[in-house]
């Protein structure tokens, strides 16, 4: 049954700084910047990796506009411009302001909620490809797409899969299914796409091996929330994803990892 969003949305507490207002598709949206929040003093996410370029770096408490409480855009903090939008309003995920551990996160909610950008990734075995993200399943459907190319089923994929809770990259990834995400718990999640043996899957402790292959050039759209144009949405609440030409340090991925830790608390699975 489809579950239908309120049509006043509100926000249910202040943000951790301001809002302000702005001109946004002829409608008005607050812009919520959180950077300056005490527990970031520091630095974004993305920018404890230094080793590997990034593409693409989304977290929930900056650059996010709102429609109400919908989110009409979450802005790339990577410097690369590779936005993510939303311009319908039944389509906008949620933002929670205190989702976890006090700090916002945003939501999608498992029917039509997607955001989508123009990023557009190196097929795998031409340049790897590292998926970094922190979020948790609040509800488990079989197929439904957490992110992913948006137009092409074949390209670097994230998805709910057989053996709930299960999560997969890509169809042809060897083992299929990762369960080391529990529905209801946060979990950070790595993958490494590039065509090759050492790619894997990471959710929590529980950690995947094989090939994640593709097979078409990737389409230039990435989303959040479902992938390939399809209607498989996924029901997620979402700290942050981060992209990365290459994987990272070992000691920068365990950086990353306490960095979830410092923003969702001891519960985050790492």
């Amino acid at each position: 049954m489809k579950r239908f969003k309120p049509l006043n949305k509100k926000i249910l507490a202040a943000p951790l700084v301001q809002i302000t207002s702005k001109n946004f598709n002829s409608s008005t949206v607050a812009s919520v910047d959180n950077v300056g929040a005490a527990f970031l003093k520091t630095s974004l996410f993305h920018q404890l990796v230094t080793s590997v370029p990034v593409l693409q770096a989304v977290q929930a408490n900056v650059g996010v506009s709102l429609n109400g409480a919908g989110v009409s855009f979450w802005a790339d903090q990577s410097g690369k411009g590779k936005h993510y939008s939303q311009s319908t309003v039944a389509s906008q995920p949620l933002y929670n302001p205190t989702g976890v551990n006090g700090r916002p996160t945003i939501t999608f909610d498992g029917v039509d909620d997607f955001l989508t950008s123009s990023l557009q990734l190196d097929l795998p075995g031409t340049k790897p490809t590292f998926l970094w993200l922190a979020f948790r399943q609040i509800t488990w459907t079989n197929n439904d797409r957490i992110v992913g190319d948006g137009t092409n089923p074949n390209i670097m994929l994230l998805f709910q899969s057989t053996g709930s809770p299960g999560i997969n990259i890509y169809n042809s990834f060897s083992p299929t299914v990762n369960i080391g995400a529990t529905i209801g718990s946060w979990v950070r999640v790595e993958a490494l796409f590039g065509n090759a043996t050492t790619d894997y899957l990471k959710a929590g402790a529980s950690t995947q091996t094989g090939t994640a292959t593709g097979n078409s050039p990737p389409s230039g759209i990435q989303e959040i929330g479902r992938a390939t144009s399809s209607s498989l949405c996924s029901n997620i609440e979402v700290i942050a994803v981060l992209y990365f030409s290459g994987l990272p340090t070992t000691a920068e991925l365990a950086a990353l990892s306490a960095a979830a830790v410092t923003y969702g608390g001891s519960g985050v699975l790492v």
